[in-house]
């Protein structure tokens, strides 16, 4: 199993969602305001200077889960309907 966290501009929550269906994830967990910035990214800070905010998605699953919703995800910014999104995968080890 991997952890998958998916961090994209709120306003793509939709897209986000509609692959997260589309993939069958079974379960997910979102922070629905992520404030801070990218190494290639203005902030993100919600206020008068930096509008705006992030979601932060958390999936743990399987490999071929995770690999299907990568791939949902690389096809949206492809095809242009998502952008300003990181995916990063970790490994995942349960403890209690």
């Amino acid at each position: 199993m991997k952890l998958l966290l998916v961090v994209f501009d709120a306003v793509f929550s939709e897209e986000v969602h509609d692959a997260l269906h589309e993939a069958r994830v079974p379960g997910w967990t979102l922070w629905q305001k992520a404030l801070g910035k990218g190494s290639n990214s203005d902030p993100r800070l919600d206020d008068g200077v930096w509008p705006g905010f992030n979601q932060v998605l958390m999936v743990i699953a399987e490999e071929p889960t995770l690999r299907l919703l990568s791939e949902r995800l690389k096809d949206l910014r492809k095809a242009g309907r998502i952008d300003r999104i990181s995916v990063y995968a970790l490994p995942v080890e349960e403890l209690v």
